[in-house]
């Protein structure tokens, strides 16, 4: 029976054939410049047998700087750049934010989780994409729970559903740290997303537009009432 893998091990493995990728690169480049280890070594700045490790994955452990030292020997540009991996975590208070958040929505919504947002190699996703079984509405639900940085989050959001012809909605815990982060940052907010009223939810259930997205406030107390009603 296959077991869920860590994330942890999966950045590991991912980690270990990054590696593999970078020795095998410098090593096909400083033959295509018909270098030798010793004259790229030193062109580095780093010891000739230090070298011969790394390009035969003796030695793995070396310093970002290390590395972009060797690739510009060689005619490289080293770059690292980081993805959002497609093992999301989820804390527990996130998951049962989009639980209430679909108590609110009502039941009349097909779910979806974690959605790849397009093909390979993209790794983005969205938390919930919903299809009302009436009218066909269908929405992407992304949760906060705490709005660290209110712009930061807002400049995601919209670079997410670029080019994507759905409704956005944000499910967002009405605590006193996230209001106060959504109004200094009104403007920017405003923009983007409309503030949820009764009206918006009324129209969300019921699978009608609501005519821009939204981020809507969602309290266990009120989905609590929404599904005893």
């Amino acid at each position: 029976m296959s077991t869920r893998q860590r994330p942890a091990e999966r950045g590991r493995l991912k980690g270990i054939a990054a590696s593999q990728r970078f020795t095998s690169e410098i090593r096909e480049a400083r033959l295509n410049h018909a270098l030798s280890q010793a004259d790229a070594a030193r062109e580095a700045g780093v010891n000739r047998s230090t070298w011969t490790r790394i390009e035969r994955g003796d030695q793995t452990t070396l310093t970002f700087e290390q590395a972009g030292r060797m690739a510009g020997a060689v005619g490289l540009d080293f770059v690292v750049q980081l993805y959002p991996s497609s093992a999301v975590l989820r804390d527990a208070g996130h998951v049962r934010l989009l639980q209430e958040c679909r108590q609110l929505l009502g039941p009349d919504w097909s779910w979806r989780y974690e959605v790849p947002l397009g093909p390979a190699p993209e790794q983005r996703s969205w938390d919930m994409v919903g299809t009302h079984r009436v009218t066909g509405l269908v929405i992407r639900v992304e949760g906060e729970t705490r709005l660290r940085d209110c712009q930061a989050t807002v400049r995601r959001l919209v670079s997410k559903r670029l080019g994507d012809p759905h409704r956005l909605i944000v499910a967002v815990r009405p605590s006193r740290h996230n209001r106060a982060a959504i109004r200094s940052a009104a403007d920017i907010v405003s923009a983007e997303f409309a503030i949820a009223d009764a009206r918006t939810l009324r129209a969300l259930r019921a699978g009608i537009d609501p005519g821009r997205d939204a981020l809507l406030f969602v309290d266990w107390m009120a989905a609590a009432a929404t599904v005893a009603a």
